[in-house]
């Protein structure tokens, strides 16, 4: 007769790239990977403002540096994946509306799932359009 500690819980091999053969495991693995970037956006802006307290010389020296290749594309990857990040988590304000208590209701009546989607990027492209306003005229 075998003993608890004899016996074997069976662990399935797992490679370390499943995520690369299934596309929805890889979309949810490179939004992952977005949080990242943006993360380090915001160090990046968390710093630059750190260096508006030691003075405008610093400051503009930091700036010059910002204008060469390497860190322009380094914003150019930032946008995107800020953009995909966005789009993505936006998208899933449906789905979770629908799956969980926060529902939104009207009376006895529940809002469509879609409509949950729609508000959310209109509300992003609110706010989109009000930040470029003000970037463009100030």
């Amino acid at each position: 007769m075998m003993r608890d500690s004899e016996t074997k819980t069976y662990t399935r091999p797992m490679s370390k790239t499943w995520w690369l053969h299934n596309r929805r495991y890889f979309m949810f693995m490179i939004r992952e990977l977005t949080s990242v970037f943006v993360a380090l956006y915001v160090l990046l802006f968390l710093y630059e403002i750190f260096l508006l307290t030691k003075g405008p010389d610093e400051h503009g020296a930091f700036r010059e540096s910002l204008s060469s290749g390497p860190w322009i594309v380094f914003h150019v990857i930032a946008l995107l994946f800020a953009l995909y990040h966005s789009w993505t988590w936006l998208g899933l304000t449906a789905k979770m509306q629908a799956a969980g208590p926060g529902i939104l209701k009207i009376g006895k009546k529940t809002l469509p799932p879609i409509l949950v989607a729609l508000g959310a990027y209109g509300g992003w492209l609110v706010a989109t359009l009000v930040v470029a306003y003000l970037f463009l005229t100030l």
